[in-house]
């Protein structure tokens, strides 16, 4: 006899101690698990773990990257001045001494 005949009935009652796993959840992974064994219905890989988040939901709550997370502070920058335009002088007379020539 195997394993999976003899332990039948006990995987639905295992899997509804779980926290936040209710009746329906667990018959539908129960009725899932057995369609895949017995070769009835063909289970995609996405499909199975979709079923299994579902199922541990109250146990597994956030990733390791999630529960390692450092909080973000952003502390306030000051304002970024802007440019002030230079006032353009049309008063040329400070050039004249730099081309001046002297005399000596």
């Amino acid at each position: 006899m195997s394993l999976q005949r003899r332990f039948s009935n006990s995987l639905p009652r295992v899997l509804l101690q779980i926290p936040n796993a209710t009746a329906d959840i667990v018959e539908s992974f129960d009725s899932k698990v057995r369609a895949m064994i017995s070769g009835d219905e063909v289970v995609v890989e996405k499909q199975k773990k979709e079923m299994a988040r579902k199922l541990l939901k109250g146990v597994i709550t956030l990733t390791i990257g999630e529960q390692h997370k450092k909080p973000v502070y952003l502390r306030p920058l000051p304002p970024i001045e802007k440019r002030r335009r230079v006032v353009e002088r049309k008063n040329f007379e400070d050039i004249a001494p730099l081309f001046a020539c002297e005399e000596a």
